[in-house]
Parts: structure tokens; sequence; C-alpha cells
């Protein structure tokens, strides 16, 4: 506030044109809220008072906590929904994996199967079960040789050896 010789300044035409230029916002409170300048004019916004002015620039205590608050909160709320993507992501990775190794552990057990297949067919108890017998010993005519069957082993004299 002031006399007129003191708002003078704010009446100036150079000022005044620099202020409604300017890409800045402005905010003019000067004098007394009788009191009206150029710069008041042209300026984007008007305070009645100085004291109008920075209760405009300074938002209330209770404000800034309220957005605050809000800020905060939004900003849990974005953690929240931040670790639960990478929850889920995580849980599809996981039941991904573990396909995976079912499938692995699915085709090593088929593989397992046919070998277990393929050794029952050339395991000699299977071979003897089928009727067949095992011949241990040295052949020669008036050897003595064991034969092996599934349920019995038999000692024999070879009488006779002829080519197939």
């Amino acid at each position: 506030g002031g006399s007129a010789e003191d708002l003078q300044a704010f009446n100036d035409e150079q000022l005044a044109r620099e202020i409604a230029a300017s890409r800045i916002p402005t905010l003019v409170g000067v004098g007394h809220e009788v009191d009206h300048t150029l710069a008041d004019m042209v300026a984007d916004v008007r305070a009645a008072t100085p004291t109008n002015a920075a209760e405009l620039l300074v938002p209330e205590r209770r404000e800034v906590i309220q957005r605050v608050h809000h800020q905060a909160t939004s900003l849990g709320n974005q953690l929240v929904q931040s670790i639960d993507a990478h929850k889920e992501r995580t849980r599809e990775q996981l039941y991904a994996a573990l396909r995976r190794i079912q499938e692995k552990l699915s085709e090593t057990a088929r593989q397992l199967a046919t070998l277990r297949v393929a050794v029952d067919q050339v395991n000699p108890d299977g071979v003897l079960k089928r009727g067949y017998a095992l011949l241990h010993g040295e052949v020669g005519i008036g050897k003595e040789v064991e034969i092996e069957t599934y349920t019995k082993r038999i000692t024999a004299e070879v009488k006779d050896v002829r080519e197939k």
C-alpha cells in the first residue's frame, strides 16, 4: 500500500507492456483494494492487497496436507498395483516353468517305460520264463554242462556236438 507516488512505478507503460507480454503467469497485489494500476489491469491475476497476493500464492496448510495425503494414497495404490502385476507375472512364469518340468518328467517316464520293456525282453529271467534255457560250461563230447531253466538247474553230459 502507499500513496499515489508509491504506486506510480506500477503505472509505467513499459512495465505494463512487459507484464502483458510475459509468458510467466503474473500476480500483482500492490496498494489497497481501492488502488488500481496499469500493472493490475494487464496481470494474469490481481490481488486486492499484498496480503491477499501472499494468500493466493501460498496455499493453506490444510490444502497442502490434503494434497500430500492424496498423492501418498495415489502412490501407495500405484505401488500395490505394480506389486500385484509383478506377482501375477511371477505366478505365470512359475506355472509355465512347472508345466515344462511336468512335460519333461512325463517324457522321461515314457522313455524309462520304453527302456524297461527293452530290458525285460533281454533279461535272462524273461527269456527263461518264455521256455528257453541257458547252457553253462564248455561244450565238448563227454563234457559236463549245466542247463538252467526258469525253475530248475540240470547237470548233463554232452553226447554229441554237430554244426548247425
